[in-house]
């Protein structure tokens, strides 16, 4: 068994003899072999049953008995056990040990998930659906007074559960979010200070520009926001020319345009046209503004040489705190 058990929980998790309490009754004393699990400062009782045809019903009982009599987490360790027997453990919150088939040591899971959450690699940069729900988290926690936790993310971004949970691990793992609990609750805030964190964020962001794409002109009823230069220069006293606008899309909306309307590059540059962004993340979910939000703005034109535009966007990062 501690074999099986250090190839899960690492080397560290040590298994011991353990001698039951005086007070145990003799057919409990005889009818188990007991040992003690240690697990850094964390301490189980593992009772094996010495007659493994023993009846599930009698199992529990004698479990409940022991446990309450070592005042200690205990679990079953068990060789065989069908689908239904494990259901009906879980759902009784017995913890369990059946070797290879399933582990199941609730008062354990909290210490393992964190470890499992230290271990795991993270990309060295952001993924778009991450970058989205960091942003999103973000703005929220810095403007609204409301909590926030992935349930509410994944109903508002139209994201699946599953993706925001990943999203959130991501940014726990980065050092940039932290989850508490308030009864069964869990909800999300900022690792360090807003400021502290955006600091720390922006070097894992990168730009949402997926590609750039030229129209000979702009069609009607499509959903989009100003970005590049343009809104640049909305938000300030920056001039732009036509070169410099861009109209944003998110990847779906860029799919509405008709093929006739996309043009190269060298004839935008012969006969002019709309310069669009597409980006990998939707523009509109982050503002209701008609220019995209601030920090994907800033990402987009951070690495722009010109001082003039390195000056407006200094004014975005001394808005957050980020110099």
């Amino acid at each position: 068994m501690i074999e099986y058990l250090q190839k899960i929980f690492g080397a560290k998790i040590k298994l011991s003899d353990y001698r039951l309490p005086k007070n145990t009754p003799i057919y409990l004393q005889e009818g188990y072999a007991v040992n003690k699990l240690i697990w850094d400062n964390s301490e189980c009782v593992v009772i094996t049953p010495l007659d493994m045809a023993m009846r599930l019903p009698v199992l529990k009982k004698h479990y409940q008995i022991i446990k309450d009599i070592c005042n200690l987490p205990c679990a079953l360790n068990l060789e065989q056990l069908t689908a239904l027997q494990r259901e009906n453990l879980i759902s009784n919150n017995i913890p369990f040990i059946s070797i290879k088939q399933q582990i199941y040591l609730p008062f354990w899971g909290s210490i393992f998930l964190e470890r499992l959450k230290k271990e795991a690699k993270v990309p060295k940069k952001m993924t778009p659906t991450t970058q989205l729900v960091f942003l999103y988290i973000f703005y929220r926690l810095i403007s609204d007074e409301r909590k926030i936790n992935s349930t509410s993310i994944s109903s508002e971004l139209c994201l699946p559960k599953s993706s925001v949970s990943r999203a959130v691990t991501e940014l726990e793992a980065y050092g940039l979010l932290t989850m508490y609990s308030e009864g069964t609750k869990k909800w999300l805030n900022f690792k360090s200070n807003s400021n502290a964190t955006l600091t720390k964020a922006i070097g894992y962001m990168c730009s949402p520009i997926s590609r750039i794409v030229y129209l000979k002109e702009l069609e009607k009823g499509l959903c989009y926001k100003y970005g590049g230069i343009k809104a640049l220069s909305m938000m300030s006293i920056l001039s732009a020319n036509e070169r410099d606008g861009a109209i944003v899309f998110n990847k779906n909306e860029i799919k509405k345009i008709s093929e006739k309307n996309i043009i190269s590059e060298r004839t935008f540059d012969d006969f002019g046209g709309v310069i669009t962004e597409v980006w990998r993340y939707n523009p509109g979910l982050l503002t209701d503004n008609e220019i995209v939000d601030d920090i994907s703005l800033l990402l987009c034109l951070q690495d722009n040489e010109e001082e003039r535009i390195q000056k407006e966007l200094d004014k975005i990062r001394i808005k957050y705190g980020m110099r």
